[in-house]
């Protein structure tokens, strides 16, 4: 990936600290918009830290920017199925539906493609970033890092967080994480139909979670198993290959496989997404949906607010505290989860039965009344 000369110096509007898809996309959209962009990865090169996967989330407000930012999606499917133990499964028809996400370090990659997009917009990418320090006053008014460029001092107007879960910047603010997700998976070929994802349910299994098969147009597929890590013994390895070993349909898919992956999701509250001058954005703020674990929807709309407010309050003559503090108003507006809290402590409360009379009980229903369209209202 192309990158430019470094200097050890650097003043910028923009800092943005985490080259994935949150981070990639923020520094695209503020550099599009013609701020002075600088984006810095841990890794060497973007998207090493995970292998080639598909990652699904619903579309929820993001259809809009996907098409104005010509953003990569692999497949938007609008019919997803829902599956019991027993075999028997309820079909979930939405009009908006659900986009899929290439990740990776390969070059056709969400977070690769976005970066490339940033710095033909002229952001400047730094890799290999291997430590940060902060001098912090009233802002945050420099940055010091070492990469494999040397150490560099950069100056910015406002940094954007967008570095995981566990970010360097989450000890300036009060943290509770309150659910850790693990997640363990293969990606191959033509697992499944591209026409609609499959969501497996097992809490004996897979408890507090799920297995789910995604498909693209041209093949590419992912299977995984994300469970609630507090509720296994072992690890979600052994999860995934007892679930695959259950079900005749998946047995021979390890098989047909190219590569695995693995990692966790920390679901967790902060007391606020902004700090003087910094914003957090994607897995770094907690923008991860605490239901299903969809983390590719609130990176990308989160990154999109944060640009908004930047852009807005660096066109005009605030300080970075008096505009910031907006950022915090606008994505609880937009990102409220807190039904979604109390939707995953009744989900972890359900048993395998619970699920085929779930199941069974929205398969009559739909002949009653359009429960696609109701559903898709509580959720999406």
């Amino acid at each position: 990936m192309r990158k430019y000369i470094i200097l050890s110096m650097l003043e910028c509007d923009v800092l943005v600290v985490g080259a994935g898809p949150a981070g990639a996309s923020a520094a695209y959209f503020c550099a599009k918009e013609g701020l002075e962009t600088v984006l810095i990865e841990k890794n060497k090169s973007v998207g090493e830290h995970t292998a080639v996967k598909i990652d699904s989330s619903p579309n929820i407000d993001i259809e809009r920017i996907i098409r104005e930012y010509d953003l990569p999606i692999k497949n938007h499917v609008k019919l997803s199925k829902w599956h019991t133990p027993s075999g028997n499964f309820f079909t979930l028809k939405s009009d908006s539906g659900e986009f899929y996400f290439q990740r990776g370090k390969h070059e056709d990659s969400y977070e690769n493609i976005v970066s490339r997009k940033a710095l033909e917009n002229d952001a400047q990418l730094i890799t290999g970033v291997n430590d940060i320090k902060v001098e912090e006053k009233d802002i945050f008014e420099k940055v010091r890092i070492k990469s494999i460029n040397g150490s560099i001092t950069i100056k910015p107007k406002v940094i954007i967080a967008a570095d995981g879960g566990n970010s360097f910047f989450h000890k300036f603010v009060k943290k509770e994480v309150l659910r850790i997700l693990a997640g363990y998976g293969i990606s191959g070929y033509d697992f499944t139909s591209p026409d609609y994802s499959n969501i497996y349910l097992n809490s004996e299994l897979l408890p507090g979670g799920y297995f789910y098969v995604v498909t693209c147009p041209d093949g590419l597929s992912s299977a995984g198993a994300v469970v609630n890590k507090s509720k296994i013994k072992g690890n979600i390895k052994e999860h995934f290959e007892k679930f695959v070993r259950s079900n005749d349909s998946f047995s021979d898919l390890p098989m047909r496989s190219i590569n695995y992956f693995s990692g966790f999701g920390y679901i967790f509250r902060i007391e606020k997404h902004y700090f003087k001058n910094l914003l957090f954005v994607g897995d770094a703020g907690g923008f991860i949906d605490p239901l299903l674990g969809y983390g590719m929807t609130p990176a990308i709309l989160s990154s999109y607010l944060a640009y908004e407010v930047i852009k807005e309050g660096l066109e005009g003559s605030h300080r970075p505290l008096d505009f910031l503090s907006r950022y915090e108003n606008v994505v609880e507006e937009c990102m409220n989860w807190d039904s979604y809290y109390q939707y995953r402590e009744i989900f972890e409360c359900m048993e395998n039965k619970d699920f085929e009379w779930l199941i069974d009980f929205l398969n009559r229903l739909q002949e009653k009344i359009d429960l696609n369209r109701l559903i898709e209202c509580a959720f999406i």
